[in-house]
């Protein structure tokens, strides 16, 4: 997780050291569909970083041809360079960055490339005495919520054969491995951990929260356990930033 100030300005140095996974002919964690528009894996899983809701000069901004292999040894036809400048030119807010190579986005954030990118300012200082009374760190906490199916080894698992496909849309040519449109798995992990659990002391928390599944979305309630008690969220702002006043709501939908 990052954690800057607006308004000051940063250099950040990606770097690509993915090990290389034999499978299908590609160097892949998963399995990648050549049927699409996609790098040239052959040295290597390639990525590329976007700040998603950053306001981000355009050789920074992670463009899906930017990618680059491990140690650089192929990079995109439009590659500039891995040492990005973020202005953070911005109000406070809770963005995220993921990776965002041609073609293999969806694998890429499913194997892990994803993560929180927080934004301060004089407003949201994220301490005690900020002048707005948010609950601060521990009490302000992250929430990125995705879903993911293993196989029987505990391994990640991605759909990707003509059996699938034909199981779920119906008789087809498909190409093998497979590309779906859509992909809802069976495990809801929560910062990278499985049905997690938190203990909680009786105050208000803050959640900043994620949805970073490929295509599931959520509606997120308060269940006091007790019959005919309910509870409701105070929302307080959006991924780019504050609410002008907060809002009660009695569930929280990511889409």
């Amino acid at each position: 997780t990052f954690e800057v100030q607006g308004g000051q300005s940063q250099q950040v140095q990606w770097g690509n050291e993915l090990p290389v996974y034999p499978r299908m002919g590609q160097r892949h964690l998963l399995p990648v569909d050549t049927t699409l528009h996609v790098p040239d894996s052959s040295a290597g899983p390639c990525v590329v970083p976007h700040l998603h809701g950053g306001n981000t000069e355009s050789d920074s901004d992670g463009l899906p041809e930017y990618w680059w292999a491990p140690n650089e040894n192929m990079v995109g036809p439009r590659f500039v360079k891995s040492l990005y400048t973020y202005s953070n030119a911005q109000e406070a807010a809770t963005i995220w960055y993921h990776d965002h190579a041609v073609g293999i986005t969806r694998l890429n954030v499913y194997a892990g490339l994803a993560g929180f990118y927080i934004v301060r300012d004089e407003y949201d200082t994220g301490q005690p005495t900020n002048p707005l009374g948010l609950p601060p760190s521990p009490y302000d906490i992250p929430l990125a919520i995705q879903d993911r199916t293993f196989d029987l080894d505990n391994q990640l698992f991605y759909p990707s054969s003509p059996a699938v496909a034909t199981q779920l849309f119906g008789p087809a040519e498909y190409p093998d491995p497979t590309i779906f449109a859509e992909v809802f798995s069976d495990v809801i992990i929560v910062n990278g951990k499985a049905w997690p659990k938190l203990q909680v002391e009786p105050r208000k928390y803050r959640f900043r929260i994620l949805n970073g599944s490929d295509t599931r979305f959520y509606s997120l309630f308060l269940d006091p356990g007790v019959p005919g008690i309910s509870l409701v969220f105070t929302q307080i702002g959006t991924d780019q930033g504050l609410l002008n006043a907060p809002v009660p709501t009695p569930s929280a939908s990511k889409s």
